[in-house]
């Protein structure tokens, strides 16, 4: 079946599995219940019935970029909301990322709290000491439920810690129903950013994120690709794939990358072809190699041929057995000549002019450089030597 999608004003049919499986890994996480995260979703959920059951809470979420963390947590928070019971919470999101100063957050929570006018940071953060106060006991100033999620927590520290420390000084006060849920990138905030202070506010709760597992990766791609997986990649690939994100971290939003890549990547080759080890190898290159490596997968196939023949002539056989009667050598110099000779292995026709031409422009590049001696200029007596790396050229030459 071809998937619907709204592209400007019209509808493109996305017919190939290409296609389709691109769409579903562009397809947004939120709201979602995340595959792999049952055991964080559980602690999360425990966490939140008793935070309101107790009057408000603190807890710290760490983990490095694309683990679920936001995901997890806003997926949680709308089950939660999801039973009527519940329908007087309210759930505020603030993103350190997004304000122009970290005092700008008692402006975003002053407006989700209390409402009415807006006032600037110190007006603000005022009315939320008021409000807050431990000497409120629901008379004047009735407190209702508020889930505050503070994402990129750690870009909120100031040299004063102003701001960090008074939101949770409100989320520990009593009755204060305040649930603030931090959440950073960072495993040891706590240790290494806070002072005494402000780490004795931060109270036990704190919930890591780890690393996807290959097997959890694999299983996400399955959740995110649906049917469209075995139409589109080789179960090998899927296997090395995730292999090769979780030895990089197990980022799941680079796992997602890459897959894109690896489809584009494919989809040259054919639109009804799956993604192979090769495609997978070859869009781990580009996204990991150095500036090199992406410049040397940009090469014609015949430069790139040339570059590996000059590391094989250049470089002396260890082999101890005798030549075969009428075997090539193997012996020959990085020249012309030599490189012709390899090359007429896989393609008898070949001309020396197009070797020549090759070389030289691999020259312009600055990839390779002559050694000619003594001012010759004979094509078969000029030696030709690399000025790159030679684990770039035979890294790069594998795909």
């Amino acid at each position: 079946a071809s998937v619907m999608t709204m592209r400007g004003p019209q509808w493109k049919v996305a017919a190939s599995p290409i296609d389709q499986a691109r769409l579903a890994l562009a397809s947004p996480m939120e709201g979602v219940d995340l595959p792999c995260r049952e055991e964080e979703r559980r602690q999360l959920e425990s966490f939140l019935e008793k935070g309101i059951e107790d009057g408000g809470a603190t807890i710290y979420i760490s983990g490095n970029p694309g683990m679920g963390k936001t995901a997890t947590v806003m997926s949680c928070i709308a089950n939660l909301k999801s039973d009527p019971a519940n329908a007087r919470i309210r759930a505020v999101e603030l993103n350190a990322l997004k304000v122009r100063d970290p005092r700008d957050t008692f402006v975003r929570l002053h407006q989700a709290v209390l409402g009415g006018r807006r006032l600037g940071a110190n007006a603000s953060s005022a009315a939320l000491d008021d409000y807050y106060s431990p000497n409120v006991q629901g008379g004047r100033m009735k407190r209702e439920p508020v889930i505050l999620v503070l994402d990129e927590a750690d870009f909120l520290l100031t040299k004063r810690e102003e701001v960090v420390y008074k939101l949770f000084d409100w989320a520990s006060t009593r009755n204060s129903q305040l649930i603030l849920i931090a959440i950073a990138n960072v495993y040891n905030l706590q240790e290494r950013g806070f002072s005494t202070r402000l780490a004795g506010r931060f109270g036990e709760g704190r919930i890591n994120f780890s690393g996807y597992r290959a097997d959890q990766l694999a299983e996400i791609l399955r959740f995110k690709l649906g049917d469209t997986l075995g139409a589109t990649f080789e179960k090998a690939a899927v296997q090395l794939m995730s292999l090769k994100v979780a030895k990089q971290g197990g980022d799941c939003r680079q796992l997602v990358s890459l897959c894109s890549r690896a489809l584009d990547i494919t989809e040259k080759v054919s639109p009804d072809a799956k993604v192979n080890l090769q495609a997978v190898n070859r869009a781990f290159l580009e996204a990991f190699g150095g500036h090199v490596v992406r410049y040397l997968l940009t090469l014609p196939p015949l430069q790139k041929k040339i570059l590996q023949d000059i590391t094989k002539l250049r470089k002396p056989s260890k082999s101890k057995k005798q030549p075969r009667p009428g075997a090539k050598p193997k012996n020959l110099a990085a020249t012309a000549e030599g490189i012709l000779s390899l090359r007429r292995e896989e393609d008898p026709e070949i001309s020396s002019h197009i070797i020549w031409q090759a070389l030289l422009a691999l020259e312009r590049h600055k990839l390779i450089t002559n050694e000619a001696e003594n001012g010759e200029n004979s094509d078969s007596m000029n030696c030709w030597t690399l000025l790159v790396e030679e684990s770039d050229v035979l890294e790069t030459l594998k795909h």
